[in-house]
């Protein structure tokens, strides 16, 4: 565990955290059954909360997000479907594979992206992108004067990330793409739609690509697309409205899991989340990557 977690912790209490290697080993901790079942701690923002749950001012120690800190590494489920689970002998990588399989998108979700991709989409081949970086989540780190210098030098090369760079990218990956296509016997036909999973927050970015874009005879659809096409055919599900936006998040989830090539958000749980179900391609790379790799006004998408 960095100490930015803590940090943050001491900036919402006023508590000074020492850091782990110094910690005290004779720390007493709490009867686990205590806190699992008679006081269950929603970490609170004043030192008040924290003095009136443990009673005490004496020290005491935080294990922030333990969960979190377990690193298991993370492993796309491999082969067929397994009939049983022998979860005593398994190695943590496959149980979480394992799980990764046995906890997929519900079935409806799929179902309405597959149903998006042949409505609006006209059934084609598509590619689609998870683009995170929006002020009001990702950039909010930025601005937090205990970043770190490696996070304030990301940041700064976001900010300085233009429309055109984003478009002249996606033009770029979809040449890429169609090159091989065009050696494969199996199909004649070349990419040219593009979905991007990206916050409402960014949807004037995705505007102005959107215009970029068409002059490469590229379509583009995004969250407000999705959004009327689900409210609108979908309308008389009941359960529909009061989960809208879990249901969009996870459409455009099974969105990225179904497309030809998916250019990733780094760092990203979502994206990992896609990557971890979706069948790879070769193509398959980061979109900062992309980004990267185009230097020059690019050419016709044919």
């Amino acid at each position: 565990m960095t100490m930015d977690l803590y940090r943050k912790y001491e900036k919402q209490t006023g508590i000074t955290f020492t850091a782990e290697d110094s910690l005290l080993k004779s720390v007493k901790a709490y009867p686990r059954e205590e806190l699992m079942t008679d006081r269950p701690l929603t970490f609170g923002p004043s030192i008040d909360e924290l003095l009136e749950y443990y009673g005490s001012e004496k020290k005491f120690a935080l294990f922030a997000q333990p969960f979190a800190n377990l690193k298991v590494s993370l492993s796309r489920p491999k082969g067929d479907e397994p009939k049983s689970l022998a979860l005593n002998s398994m190695t943590d990588v496959r149980l979480y594979s394992e799980v990764i399989r046995f906890t997929s998108l519900p079935p409806h979700m799929k179902d309405i992206a597959s149903q998006f991709v042949h409505d609006v989409m006209g059934n084609r081949s598509y590619v689609t992108i998870h683009w995170r970086f929006d002020k009001l989540d990702f950039m909010a780190s930025c601005l937090d004067n205990r970043a770190t210098i490696k996070r304030q030098r990301f940041c700064s090369y976001l900010r300085s990330i233009k429309p055109v760079q984003i478009a002249y990218a996606i033009v770029y990956g979809l040449k890429e793409i169609n090159r091989k296509r065009r050696g494969d016997v199996t199909t004649d036909d070349v990419i040219k739609d593009v979905y991007i999973a990206t916050p409402p927050s960014q949807f004037k970015l995705m505007k102005k690509l959107d215009g970029i874009l068409r002059r490469y005879n590229i379509t583009l659809n995004y969250g407000v697309h999705l959004r009327r096409y689900v409210l609108k055919t979908f309308n008389h599900c009941d359960w529909l409205l009061p989960n809208l936006n879990e249901v969009l998040s996870n459409t455009e989830m099974a969105l990225c899991m179904q497309s030809h090539t998916f250019y990733r958000a780094v760092p990203s749980s979502w994206s990992s989340n896609v990557v971890l179900s979706k069948n790879k391609s070769k193509f398959d790379r980061p979109i900062l990557n992309l980004i990267g790799l185009q230097k020059a006004k690019p050419g016709t998408v044919h």
